[in-house]
């Protein structure tokens, strides 16, 4: 018969916690860094005609919510959306046209100019989250 006293069980307890704690860390560390090259390699193919969408651009904080955790990325948040300066139009009026723009009459840059980065990082994103499980197993042991 196994047998434990409080002590065991609370040491027990908190280690759990120390792991999903660091868990949630490593995981947001590894989404913010695969958020991070996502738009930093969008922003170097956006086309470029007054600089307005690649002034949108933008890469969120990791936000947990009982689904998981996820970090958004893109152009024309709430918070970065502006108007070009040419035409008036606010960026999330148009990113989306611009973006699925196949016609080719892209003076600069290219069309899926956000698709194309995230399938291109995918399998390193998937690489940075399998290394950060490890990482967060060794920190709760400490």
């Amino acid at each position: 018969m196994l047998k434990f006293d409080k002590r065991s069980i609370a040491r027990f307890d908190s280690n759990l916690r120390a792991i999903e704690q660091g868990l949630e860390d490593s995981v947001g560390r590894a989404l913010k860094q695969s958020a991070g090259m996502v738009i930093s390699n969008s922003l170097e193919v956006v086309p470029m005609y007054t600089g307005s969408t690649w002034s949108s651009g933008y890469s969120g904080e990791p936000q947990r919510d009982e689904d998981g955790m996820t970090v958004n990325v893109g152009y024309a948040s709430p918070n970065t959306d502006i108007r070009n300066p040419e035409s008036g139009k606010m960026v999330s009026e148009y990113v989306y046209t611009i973006h699925e723009n196949l016609e080719g009459n892209i003076v600069s840059g290219q069309p899926k100019f956000l698709e194309m980065p995230v399938i291109a990082y995918g399998s390193k994103f998937i690489e940075d989250l399998r290394n950060a499980v490890p990482e967060a197993l060794v920190a709760g042991r400490e």
